[in-house]
């Protein structure tokens, strides 16, 4: 309970601490971000570091206009390198379909800036591969821990089995049974 107390005391203490800054895109257009220290750089100097794109997609949540002006600044093939990066990087997390897609919106933006196609980047062969890399790593993960589990039962004698149902990678609905 004391800890629970905590927490949230210090999440109050730092939810004080930042404060919300005017910033302007190259072409003049005006958007608040969140700075949580005041050391920290400003979103339009485009670091593009752990921190720039948190804000981009946290607390801040900066417009797509903005951050497609930090893109617009790299060449074409940075564009298109940026545009595999944050799907590999955002694939396994529960959010990653949004920031993907904002991101990506941003990158076509970008593209179209430099009088580009805004679909240059856009691979879908890349992407389906990126998705089954995941989703085998998952799968294997998956698999490893109900070995572990099985192991487990089987060594305190007790197994229970249920079936498991989900869709795999060529969109069919596919049941197992699983024993732990």
């Amino acid at each position: 309970m004391k800890k629970a107390i905590a927490i949230i005391v210090l999440g109050l203490l730092l939810s004080g601490c930042g404060t919300y800054v005017t910033e302007t895109t190259s072409d003049g257009k005006e958007y608040k971000a969140y700075k949580l220290f005041k050391d920290d750089p400003n979103f339009n100097e485009c670091t593009y570091d752990v921190g720039w794109y948190l804000a981009s997609t946290g607390l801040s949540r900066v417009p797509t206009y903005a951050i497609a002006d930090c893109y617009a600044k790299l060449d074409v093939y940075k564009i298109c390198l940026q545009w595999d990066y944050v799907y590999e990087k955002w694939i396994s997390r529960i959010e990653g379909q949004e920031w993907t897609k904002l991101h990506r919106e941003a990158l076509s933006e970008a593209l179209l800036k430099k009088n580009e196609d805004p679909l240059k980047c856009r691979n879908l062969n890349q992407d389906a591969k990126v998705k089954a890399d995941y989703e085998i790593k998952k799968a294997k993960a998956e698999a490893r821990a109900a070995e572990e589990a099985a192991s487990a039962n089987q060594q305190s004698g007790y197994t229970r089995c249920y079936y498991k149902t989900y869709k795999n990678l060529t969109g069919g609905w596919v049941t197992r049974k699983v024993c732990n």
